[in-house]
């Protein structure tokens, strides 16, 4: 009792002749109507009696009250009362108002909506998550009883945070919540506009038939965070499966019939794996027509060149040149900013290293696809010489590199650059994610006359993070 009272709360005494479970009951009653007081008593009793009792209890009260906000019954309510606010199939898209993220977890109930945003830390100088998550309902109802009610639990919410710490705000939370609601009225809806997962196809050593897969995911211009990590080396043929389901779950996650973002797909691949149609991996069995190049931006990015920091300055300054003014259209005066290796050169000419190494060299085309297990060194070279742009068509030329085709024989690269050049015409090179998108819901995949289209767009400024990326980790999402 003597360390309760320490910590402000308000219990009985025992009384005389009052038998131990009776007063047990009282104590926790009178806890459970005080913030805070029955997590507390829990430690308590735990740190005076180390038995399984006690732990199960610390157990349970930690599994009904996962913070110190709320009462036992004031919890009760406000789950009860965000579940007639919020219809289930909207608890993301509050998740998403509340948390600028998309949850980790299924939001079956209002339980767990509210035990997500419960334990997660405020971002800096915003208010509490639960704080937003009210404060959206009441912005959002047309009913005023509604509105009422869940300012009256912001304002509880707030007063009960700045009680738990006492003076060690540099903003109290009340100060926080009205600043929010001064500024709802110009608040820009937490939509993402760009929803890009970025996998990681990582060689499991020396054996190249099974790799290390990981998954993050990016929402808007935020570092990505990692989603997914194989907890063994997958074949190619699971690592497909594996991100259809993650990519099915995260497009579940994001329930805006008002907003339609752009879902990009970002694929680190080793070298050795850059003649991997990905951008033709179907979506569902039997659908041959529904690929990820077809209905999304899919991108190639360079593994190697990613884990040898050493090749990392020359790639910054040519993005930093890509990005400062789009290459310039693609017109003759431009010319420098991008070169041709076309399936006419004779192959692996010397010096492709130096040529691409200027800073104002930003992108590779090639009219012939890299081949299985080891690039080009054209395509090495300019990799390692930091070009963050690079293209080829998917469809090798039937007549012999560094060769003219036969007379009426075709010549799939000559179609390939015809057709890139053309579109690039008048354009800025950073259009071409979005070009070479449009080309590929313009070709069917099966048709072997189609030369197909393989981007590297790799920006070395949007990376996974160091801290972050784990590829001996499991994530939560897409784990079975």
């Amino acid at each position: 009792m003597h360390f309760m009272e320490l910590y402000g709360y308000d219990l009985p005494e025992p009384i005389a002749g009052i038998n131990t479970p009776t007063f047990c009951y009282q104590l926790i009653n009178a806890a459970a109507n005080q913030a805070g007081a029955l997590k507390r008593l829990a430690l308590v009793v735990l740190d005076c009696e180390a038995s399984k009792a006690a732990r199960d209890f610390r157990t349970e009260i930690d599994r009904l009250l996962p913070s110190e906000i709320f009462t036992l019954a004031e919890r009760f309510i406000f789950v009860d009362n965000i579940s007639c606010y919020i219809p289930s199939s909207e608890y993301s898209f509050y998740y998403r108002l509340a948390r600028s993220e998309i949850p980790r977890a299924d939001l079956v109930t209002a339980a767990d909506l509210v035990d997500q945003l419960e334990q997660l830390p405020p971002r800096k100088n915003l208010c509490h998550p639960l704080i937003i998550l009210v404060e959206k309902i009441a912005q959002k109802t047309e009913d005023k009883s509604i509105e009422a009610e869940t300012r009256a639990w912001a304002d509880l919410i707030a007063r009960r945070i700045d009680d738990i710490n006492p003076g060690q705000l540099a903003i109290t939370e009340q100060k926080k919540l009205e600043s929010l609601r001064q500024s709802a009225g110009s608040e820009p809806e937490l939509a993402p506009e760009r929803v890009t997962l970025v996998q990681v196809v990582e060689p499991s050593g020396d054996n190249h038939e099974v790799y290390l897969f990981s998954v993050l995911l990016c929402l808007d211009a935020a570092q990505p965070e990692t989603i997914f990590s194989s907890k063994y080396p997958l074949a190619l043929d699971e690592v497909r499966a594996k991100l259809i389901t993650i990519l099915k779950q995260t497009i579940e996650k994001l329930p805006r019939i008002d907003a339609v973002p752009t879902i990009e797909l970002e694929f680190f691949l080793p070298r050795t794996l850059l003649h991997m149609e990905i951008e033709n991996w179907g979506t569902r069995p039997a659908a041959a027509h529904l690929t990820l190049g077809g209905q999304y931006v899919v991108l190639l990015r360079d593994l190697d060149r990613w884990r040898d920091p050493t090749l990392w300055p020359a790639w910054r300054r040519k993005w930093r040149k890509l990005a400062s003014n789009g290459a310039g259209p693609e017109t003759s005066d431009a010319r420098p900013y991008q070169q041709w290796v076309t399936c006419l050169d004779e192959p692996h000419q010397p010096g492709a290293f130096w040529r691409a190494l200027p800073d104002q060299q930003v992108s590779l085309g090639l009219t012939f696809p890299p081949p299985p297990r080891a690039p080009r060194a054209e395509l090495a070279d300019a990799l390692d010489a930091g070009l963050p742009v690079a293209f080829w068509p998917r469809r090798l030329c039937a007549h012999p590199a560094g060769f003219a085709p036969d007379a009426g024989q075709d010549c799939i690269g000559a179609r390939f650059k015809e057709k890139v050049d053309a579109r690039l015409a008048g354009r800025n090179l950073t259009d071409l994610p979005e070009i070479i998108r449009e080309m590929r819901k313009e070709q069917d995949p099966q048709d072997a006359s189609c030369p197909g289209f393989a981007l590297l767009w790799d920006d070395p400024l949007h990376l996974p993070s160091p801290v972050d990326f784990h590829l001996d980790k499991p994530g939560d999402l897409g784990e079975s």
